[in-house]
């Protein structure tokens, strides 16, 4: 039986498009399909059936699209109106590459297209996908073997924009196994990891860089707890200017080297830790997508890259906290504020001293990440599946526009920051107490409690909330943006 549903399935790739009626609504057999696609590239870094699996959840997302639940199981019709739409897209690329009409394309006629549209491109990636579609090794890739060797691949876009070689050279080289040399290769999974590292750490120091001036009024309207009447914000942003060290708008970055090298860090090890924990529950839950992972997991795991990131860079926190407060005071200043703080921590408690709170910042730390990522999450995953309904495509295929992960961004940030903020109040003023700012000191984090609500009320727990947000949304906004585009540069999913 598989080997007749095996010449049915060849008849129709070799372009055999009718079917009898009667074998119209069979269904496509993974095994039969994965042993063509074995002879077709004669290379099996993975699974056959797991590489026919992709395939099929291709043709059921066109099929169904926007549609992730009981999607039905493809058949031999569905493959065959699947293997006309990939048969028209591959004439319309091959038609718009092939210039001179002579039903031929070589490797400097690929880069001439991707250079004349601005597309964005890897050259070793494009040129990898051509030698494994030029199969005589001559130079030139003719129609038939352009279509021969890309028809079969899972879905890589409506468009014939870069993203077409990038989904082709992940099918190569992550589930064929091809290298450049058209030898078969070690899984680029480890890589493809380290890059949401990456990713992370570039969108954490673009961010916070970004929105420096509003991080160092809200730690000054949180330490500056000394006065019977609270500081507005707009005499916080006249305070640092006037008695910033050094004064004028340099004042409002004070402490931004330290933030920098603590937030690249902090925002690789969240991201990256996220997108971690993602893969791990999802084995968990014997998903195979870590995208189609419960909202409960997925907001579990960005609490968990939330705590292992700010775990990292505690120290630098501290130190930073304290660096900003003793800015104000006068005296020593540029550079040698950093030196000097550090100098009186090591001497007044050691190590310990710079790890003050940090029971509380940990696990104050996971309802935000959780919330924050979780959201967002559940945000891009809706908006996804909403414009793939709407344009009717795969929801592999839809990009999302700025504007959309910027409001996204903004939405899942500003509500983990308000519902955190008390716990990260008190953290904050357990790390700078002792310090001109701020001269009370504390027994735990109940005492800071207690005598916080004692001098302030319970208004005192959310005193600087307004920069704090108006930090955070525009942060969190550029975060993900950059986050979002650099792993789109890096071809991450």
């Amino acid at each position: 039986m598989p080997s007749e549903v095996r010449a049915k399935l060849e008849k129709l790739i070799h372009g055999q498009i009718q079917v009898p009626a009667e074998d119209i609504d069979d269904n496509v057999d993974a095994t039969a399909l994965g042993e063509i696609l074995s002879d077709t590239y004669q290379h099996t870094g993975s699974s056959k059936c797991e590489i026919a699996d992709r395939l099929l959840k291709t043709i059921q997302a066109q099929e169904c699209p926007g549609d992730s639940e009981s999607k039905p199981n493809t058949t031999i019709r569905s493959f065959a109106a699947f293997l006309e739409r990939r048969m028209n897209r591959l004439k319309d690329i091959f038609s718009r590459i092939d210039r001179d009409e002579d039903r031929r394309i070589t490797l400097s006629d690929v880069y001439e297209y991707l250079d004349q549209h601005k597309l964005i491109y890897d050259p070793e990636k494009v040129q990898l996908v051509y030698n494994v579609i030029d199969k005589d090794h001559d130079g030139s890739v003719t129609y038939e073997d352009f279509v021969h060797q890309l028809l079969l691949v899972p879905s890589y876009g409506r468009k014939p924009n870069e993203r077409f070689f990038y989904r082709a050279y992940d099918f190569f080289v992550e589930d064929l196994g091809i290298s450049a040399d058209s030898d078969v290769v070690m899984s680029t999974g480890l890589s493809n990891g380290m890059g949401y590292f990456y990713a992370g750490g570039i969108a954490g120091v673009i961010s916070r860089t970004c929105t420096a001036p509003f991080d160092r009024v809200k730690v000054y309207l949180i330490a500056n707890s000394t006065r019977h009447s609270p500081l507005t914000f707009r005499e916080a942003i006249a305070s640092i200017y006037s008695s910033g060290n050094p004064p004028g708008l340099r004042a409002f970055f004070t402490g931004n080297g330290l933030n920098t090298i603590k937030v690249l860090p902090e925002s690789a090890v969240k991201f990256g830790g996220f997108e971690f924990a993602k893969k791990m529950l999802a084995e968990i839950e014997g998903v195979d997508d870590p995208a189609n992972l419960s909202r409960i997991a997925t907001f579990f795991a960005g609490g968990i890259g939330g705590m292992v990131s700010q775990f990292c860079v505690y120290p630098i926190d501290t130190l930073k906290f304290r660096v900003q407060c003793a800015a104000q005071s006068g005296g020593t200043r540029g550079a040698n504020v950093l030196f000097t703080v550090l100098r009186n921590m090591i001497k007044e408690g050691g190590i310990r001293s710079f790890y003050r709170g940090l029971y509380v910042g940990v696990l104050g730390i996971f309802p935000f990440a959780a919330m924050d990522l979780g959201i967002f999450s559940a945000l891009k995953a809706a908006y996804v599946r909403s414009e793939a309904k709407r344009l009717r495509i795969s929801e592999t295929d839809v990009q999302m526009g700025n504007l959309a992960v910027l409001s996204m961004g903004a939405v899942s940030g500003s509500v983990g920051a308000s519902v955190v903020y008390p716990v990260n109040l008190i953290r904050t003023r357990i790390q700078t107490q002792g310090t001109a700012a701020h001269p009370f000191h504390y027994k735990n984090f109940v005492d800071c409690y207690h005598q916080s609500l004692k001098r302030e009320g319970w208004r005192g727990l959310f005193r600087g909330l307004g920069p704090n947000l108006a930090k955070v949304a525009p942060s969190v906004s550029i975060s993900y943006l950059v986050y979002e585009k650099s792993k789109n540069l890096m071809n991450l999913a």
